[in-house]
């Protein structure tokens, strides 16, 4: 079954892509290329289908594409994608900051003794 997307925890950003043709005449004959849109700017040629790792990517939105060509050169009609998603840490995310706010303005109001009374009075 297809995924949407796949999420990944910012703590597990450690992963590998394993992918292959489905094409038995033509076993050993294929080249495949590559690509981590948000990362790679130029297809990465394989000779074989083996499993390719990624460490430590920034958190964000890429798109894993593969493509096989045959040994005329001619690629497969259709480019395999895969979208993904690394999850940012808690502390880089709105509503973390939008806490810390919070607890700053209600730190200040704490603070002031009778709270923002006293300047509009």
């Amino acid at each position: 079954m297809k995924l949407a997307t796949v999420h990944i925890p910012y703590n597990n950003r450690v992963f590998s892509i394993e992918f292959a043709a489905i094409n038995f005449l033509q076993k050993g004959r294929l080249k495949y290329e590559y690509l981590l849109e948000g990362l790679n700017k130029e297809w990465i040629p394989l000779t074989s289908p083996t499993p390719v790792t990624y460490n430590f990517l920034p958190h964000g939105h890429y798109r894993f594409l593969v493509r096989a060509k045959n040994e005329l050169g001619q690629y497969s009609p259709i480019t395999t994608s895969l979208p993904i998603y690394i999850a940012p840490p808690f502390w880089k995310t709105a509503w973390f900051y939008i806490l810390i706010g919070l607890m700053v303005a209600a730190i200040l109001f704490i603070c002031t003794g009778s709270g923002f009374k006293n300047y509009f009075m």
